[in-house]
């Protein structure tokens, strides 16, 4: 119930003349009159009580009060008289009262938002205050330009239980822009001057800003109950939740009421079922309720005061106890989608000022049968057909059907005329099939913001506006079919993950709703960047040229053929190791190892290559490729079609045929006009003669060169790079080469075993820098090249890579430098077919690509 009107409210936040709204300078047109001293509080919801101090101490010792409030955008300005000012457009006069006890005092009650027609905004107001014996002959109190009020709207909802979620207008736009405001619950009848949460006030919770002029929270944690009844607080905002925080706004009342809980929680569309209300344990909110209302809201929980619910009052209402009621739920309780939820409110009676009493513990919610469409998308601006269907008999007792097409959340209660964002069914466009199944031509459609649009389809039991109810809805979405034009990168590796980005029209943005195959295969990660672009990922896929790209949304699939193309690639690890390594076991990753044999000639191949690997022959013969391997991890082992393992040897290095060269047979003396020059490494050929497979071999001539010289690195045919200076100068005929044959020549003293990788000799025979050269002599292995894999302690031993070949005693071995992989960044190639010109006579021919995960660098340790 809202307070006498007559009740003081000294509030604290002071609006002094002139203090609100930079409009309010225009000149009085009134008779001049003596300005308020003070009207509190300048901001106030509907039923709050505002008290108006006039600077006259005996401005109503003999007179009574009388108040017109203007809006300001009507005028700033009080006229001479009560009736001059009330005839201003949107004046309203409002009913004021002395204040007991003193004479320059006057209150009067903020009248209701109707009688307002304020909505979801603060209003302002000038008010004008007037003394008289009758309003006809009262004169001006306050002085222009008059105080200023501003109306705010009332709290939403009204009321509530413990955990309710309240929202606050703030008097302006910017009220909370720079703080959250300070709010308190109190049981006095009017609000302190600065924020205080000293008994009787109470602070509420949960303050969180929606925007600069609106906030939400929740009732305290500590509001209580008036033994077991319906408590009414005054709440207070202030401009900070501190002692220092200053009147914002009186908001009037908020009942704290208690729960009811109903005996169902859901129920038929349009009512007519009855339900058993039941409160809290150890509350009595019907108490005093001698003939209780009932009233079911679907939007911003439960109003103060029962005002006109009009179909939504519970019919039948019966009190059984002081805490339980029945009511039948009234035909305008209806669906407006699959579920819908209504606030249940219980008041102190139904006349429209009667308090709320109790709210309900839970949503009560209107079900309607699931009906599902034959098909969820459509195109835009053109007719389309489908059938509903459900598993409840929908449709029973009904023979006329009605449709609306809205682009709300939810559907009308009732059929609607076509109106902004309803589109009505054309007559006759949808046909009863059986009880559970309809038939519906869609009309066409527009697109909302050019975008896929949701449409809620709703079907009526007729087609008369405002009579025919809902029956069933289902979500129907619009939109342009989408294309499909490119995709970027157009290749990537076999391996897949590689992020691309497909670049179309009328794509979906949410997430989920685009579908592709590649290939195929699905991608992978797929996210909508606009309605132009996706982006997604690669997955893993056999090698293939032109790859056709798929697309799928709810709108359909497109194709774009010739769209991508998945390159071979492999990735090795490790991808290092110094060419003295005999042997080291390679892990790859690829595809299609499952497809080929591994092995000699025309079989597959896992080949080093320095650049791109280039079978073509350039001999004219047959023998030569264009650009060959350097060295082949061989002994291959196939894990899975996607991962193997090989064995690489990098100390001895492939020649342009493909054969590993011997350096216990290599020379090369082609180089015969070799040019010298001391102090300087680079030794020229003009004629050439220099190849790639000299570089760490032994070059000598007696005059110009010190025994031991090496080829650091052959840079051209006629360029090579020593290790050393050389130790004279020479030109012509003085500058013959020899390069490789033998570095180191033991004496009659080495020793085989009968069996065994491992050779004696006095110590000090073999070095560290033996350690990868090619040895011979009587007692090794004799099937292949041996090379020495480590020397012992002092010299005396070295281990060999192949077995010896029996017990020799006090033998001369020669060692050779090796014909290394030189140090540099390689590619390891995977080929399906090894053969010279394989990328021509094979039509299934293929090999991977140069990469970053198929580069394999010889470098030292």
């Amino acid at each position: 119930m809202r307070k006498s009107s007559t009740r003081a409210r000294h509030l604290g936040a002071v609006l002094t003349t002139g203090a609100v709204g930079a409009a309010l300078l225009t000149a009085p047109t009134a008779a001049s009159a003596a300005a308020l001293t003070s009207m509190t509080p300048g901001a106030a919801a509907p039923g709050a009580t505002i008290t108006a101090v006039a600077t006259s101490s005996t401005a109503f010792s003999s007179v009574d009060p009388f108040v017109v409030i203007i809006p300001t955008s009507t005028q700033t300005t009080c006229e001479s008289g009560v009736a001059a000012s009330a005839a201003k457009t949107g004046a309203v006069t409002v009913t004021a009262a002395k204040v007991t006890g003193v004479n320059n005092s006057a209150s009067f009650v903020v009248p209701s938002a109707s009688t307002l027609s304020l909505t979801t905004s603060p209003k302002p107001y000038a008010v004008c205050l007037y003394g008289g014996a009758t309003s006809g002959a009262a004169t001006l109190v306050d002085s222009s330009p008059a105080s200023v009020l501003t109306v705010v709207p009332s709290l939403t909802p009204g009321g509530g239980a413990s955990g309710a979620t309240v929202t606050l207008k703030g008097p302006t736009a910017s009220s909370f822009a720079t703080n959250l405001p300070g709010i308190i619950f109190t049981t006095n009848s009017s609000c302190p001057a600065t924020y205080a949460t000293t008994s009787p006030n109470i602070s509420a919770s949960g303050i969180q800003r929606v925007d600069d002029g609106t906030v939400t929270f929740n009732p305290p944690t500590n509001a209580a109950l008036n033994s077991g009844a319906a408590r009414n607080y005054e709440v207070c905002a202030y401009t900070l939740a501190t002692s220092a925080g200053t009147l914002l706004g009186d908001y009037s009342q908020w009942t704290f009421a208690p729960t009811v809980a109903s005996s169902a929680a859901t129920g038929p569309s349009g009512g007519s079922n009855s339900l058993t209300f039941t409160s809290a344990t150890g509350t009595t909110p019907f108490a005093n309720a001698n003939a209780p209302g009932v009233v079911f809201t679907l939007t911003g929980g439960c109003p103060a005061t029962y005002g006109s619910p009009g179909n939504r009052a519970g019919t039948s209402v019966t009190k059984t106890s002081s805490s339980v009621i029945s009511a039948t739920v009234p035909a305008g309780v209806t669906g407006t989608g699959a579920t819908t939820p209504y606030n249940v409110c219980f008041y102190n009676g139904t006349t429209s000022t009667d308090a709320l009493i109790g709210v309900g513990a839970a949503t009560y919610s209107v079900t309607i049968p699931a009906i599902s469409l034959s098909s969820t998308v459509g195109p835009a601006t053109t007719t389309n057909g489908i059938t509903a269907t459900s598993t409840s008999n929908f449709l029973l007792g009904v023979s006329t059907l009605g449709a609306n097409y809205v682009t709300a959340e939810r559907c009308p209660v009732t059929y609607t005329a076509a109106t902004s964002g309803i589109v009505e069914g054309a007559a006759g466009s949808v046909r009863k099939l059986a009880n559970n199944r309809l038939a519906a031509t869609v009309p066409s459609l527009a697109l909302v913001n050019a975008s896929p649009t949701i449409y809620q389809a709703c079907f009526y039991n007729g087609a008369t506006a405002g009579q025919s109810t809902l029956v069933g809805s289902a979500a129907y979405t619009v939109m342009n079919p989408h294309t499909v034009s490119s995709v970027a990168p157009t290749s990537g590796s076999v391996l897949g993950g590689t992020d691309i980005v497909v670049t179309g029209t009328n794509f979906p943005t949410t997430a989920g709703s685009i579908t592709a195959t590649l290939g195929g295969i699905p991608l992978l990660n797929i996210t909508p960047v606009s309605p132009n672009a996706f982006t997604a990922t690669t997955p893993q896929h056999a090698a293939e040229n032109g790859s056709t790209l798929v697309v799928t949304t709810v709108s359909g699939s497109k194709t774009l053929a010739n769209a991508y193309s998945f390159l071979n690639d492999v990735v090795v690890t490790p991808n290092t190791a110094p060419n003295t390594t005999t042997g080291i076991d390679l892990t790859v990753k690829g595809v299609g190892f499952y497809s080929v044999s591994f092995g000699a000639g025309a079989a597959a191949h896992m080949y080093l290559v320095n650049g791109t690997y280039n079978p073509t022959d350039i001999s004219g013969s047959g023998t030569t490729k264009a650009n060959g391997p350097v060295a082949e991890c061989g002994d291959v082992l196939v894990i899975s079609d996607t991962e193997l393992i090989c064995t690489l040897a990098l100390n001895r290095r492939f020649n342009a045929a493909g054969t590993a060269i011997d350096p216990t047979t290599y020379t090369n003396a082609t180089v015969t006009a070799a040019t010298t020059v001391l102090g300087n490494r680079v030794i020229t050929a003009t004629a050439g003669g220099f190849v790639p497979q000299d570089t760490g071999l032994v070059v000598s001539n007696a005059t110009t060169l010190a025994p031991g010289t090496r080829i650091a690195r052959v840079l051209s045919s006629t360029t090579a790079l020593l290790d050393r200076d050389p130790i004279a100068a020479a030109t012509g005929a003085t500058g013959v080469l020899a390069i490789g044959g033998a570095v180191k020549t033991t004496a009659a003293a080495v020793n085989t075993p009968s069996s065994g990788t491992t050779i004696t000799a006095p110590a000090g025979t073999f070095t560290s820098a033996d350690i990868g050269r090619a040895i011979t002599g009587t007692g090794l292995n004799t099937g292949g090249v041996s090379f020495i894999t480590g020397v012992g302690s002092g010299g005396g031993s070295a281990t060999v890579s192949l077995p010896v070949a029996g017990t020799q005693t006090g033998q001369v071995m020669v060692l050779y430098a090796p014909i290394a992989v030189p140090n540099n960044a390689y590619t390891l190639t995977f080929v399906t077919n090894g053969s010279v010109n394989a990328n021509i006579s094979d039509p299934d021919y293929s090999q991977s690509v140069v990469s970053s995960g198929s580069t394999f660098t010889v470098a030292p340790a």
